[in-house]
């Protein structure tokens, strides 16, 4: 199955948080969220072959500019979680970006198959126009249509556990980037009144 024809379950996550309690700090990450994906991500038969990828930046001793924080190879354990969350009284070091594959990106391409399963979080505390965006962070979650596991009830709780201001359903095929970022730009227009609210639509086969 190519990428472009996989069909998925997506939700999109608009969620605040507290400062050290976001979903990337070592006590949440460890508490709610790794257990909650942990037990979403064995509804894949690939779930030994899950990779992350973090965007970080540290900064450079005695400049204004950062340096992106490499990580190097990062897999579904705790040796991985261990390199990448953040102290709850992190000062230097920035979070900016996390997404999680399974199967990962490498086997992805063997297969010439998009993930059963893949996850993402957004920063937007340091966008340059965090003025104009109503919320912290932006999570994104897709399911593979044939796991038959459309995950209503772990998003909701995920959703209520990260105050999202807006919880969105959409039923689309993987698509490329340029579409993902049309829906995205779609989704962003929408106004945040109803906390925890999963917006559904119809399937479109």
């Amino acid at each position: 199955m190519s990428f472009d024809s996989r069909k998925y379950h997506f939700y999109l996550l608009f969620a605040d948080t507290t400062k050290g309690e976001e979903p990337w700090t070592k006590k949440q990450w460890t508490k709610n969220i790794q257990p909650l994906f942990d037990s979403i991500i064995k509804h894949s038969t690939y779930y030994d072959k899950t990779g992350l990828g973090v965007l970080a930046y540290a900064p450079r001793p005695n400049s204004e500019y950062s340096d992106e924080i490499k990580f190097g190879k990062l897999r579904w354990n705790e040796k991985s979680f261990e390199k990448w969350t953040f102290a709850d009284d992190e000062t230097k070091r920035k979070f900016h970006f996390l997404d999680c594959w399974t199967p990962m990106r490498t086997v992805c391409e063997k297969i010439n198959s998009a993930p059963d399963i893949y996850f993402s979080i957004s920063n937007e505390q340091y966008h340059p126009q965090k003025d104009k965006i109503k919320f912290d962070f932006l999570m994104v979650i897709a399911f593979a249509e044939e796991l038959n596991y459309k995950g209503t009830e772990d998003i909701t709780e995920l959703s209520k556990m990260l105050n999202a201001k807006k919880t969105v359903y959409k039923y689309r095929r993987w698509g490329n980037v340029l579409i993902q970022k049309k829906m995205l730009n779609g989704v962003l227009s929408i106004q945040y009144k109803t906390q925890h609210h999963l917006v559904f639509t119809e399937p479109k086969h």
